[in-house]
């Protein structure tokens, strides 16, 4: 029900883990693929982005983790608008109300899957990370209530992007349980001579 998407679909082009990922189609303003929490969060979110490497004009394939865009958006990804802000060669971010806010990274772009982490777990801050990297900190935004792929404004129409293994998490905390003792019973291997001799009595009863 409601709008149909049209900026993104589920295909097998590309696959991070399993068999399909939610791959970009085409810009368009009036709808994304996103999903709308009922209260505040605050945790991990990470997310595999796909690049192929491509640079020919301008290129807007990003996520968002935060609030309403228009109050400020938290996003992460590969943005180039043709000059003025973003980045060709680099991976971009931004926390910030401002369009023209976006910021190069220090993380080169390549062809193949990269790792989006947004970190709200302090709650007094939030800080993003590509690929590993600390990327942004901003005390202007401490919560979340949504996750957005980013396919609302991109463009990279007939080129290959896209997004995969979303996880959301309370912490970033691994926890390793041992495991119960396993024991087997294995049965003694038969002496060959003993054996050929009962077999030979055997015969011979």
């Amino acid at each position: 029900t409601g709008t149909e998407i049209t900026t993104g679909a589920i295909s097998d082009k590309v696959a991070y883990q399993g068999e399909r990922s939610a791959l970009f189609v085409t810009g368009n303003g009036s709808n994304a693929i996103q999903k709308l929490f009922g209260t505040k969060q605050q945790g991990i979110v990470t997310m595999m982005m796909y690049d192929d490497g491509s640079k020919s004009g301008n290129t807007r394939v990003v996520a968002h983790v935060g609030n309403a865009r228009t109050t400020l958006l938290a996003g992460m990804g590969v943005l180039y608008d043709g000059s003025s802000y973003g980045s060709r060669d680099y991976y971009s971010v931004r926390a910030s109300s401002s369009s023209t806010a976006w910021e190069a990274t220090q993380v080169k772009r390549s062809k193949g899957w990269h790792e989006l982490k947004w970190d709200y777990t302090s709650g007094t801050d939030l800080k993003m990370y590509i690929d590993g990297q600390l990327v942004k900190t901003t005390s202007a935004i401490k919560d979340f209530d949504r996750i957005v792929l980013g396919f609302l404004w991109d463009s990279a129409n007939g080129r290959t992007f896209a997004f995969d293994n979303i996880k959301y998490a309370l912490t970033d905390e691994k926890i390793t349980k041992s495991a119960a003792l396993l024991t087997l019973s294995v049965k003694q291997k038969a002496d060959k001579a003993a054996l050929e001799q009962a077999i030979t009595v055997a015969q011979s009863v």
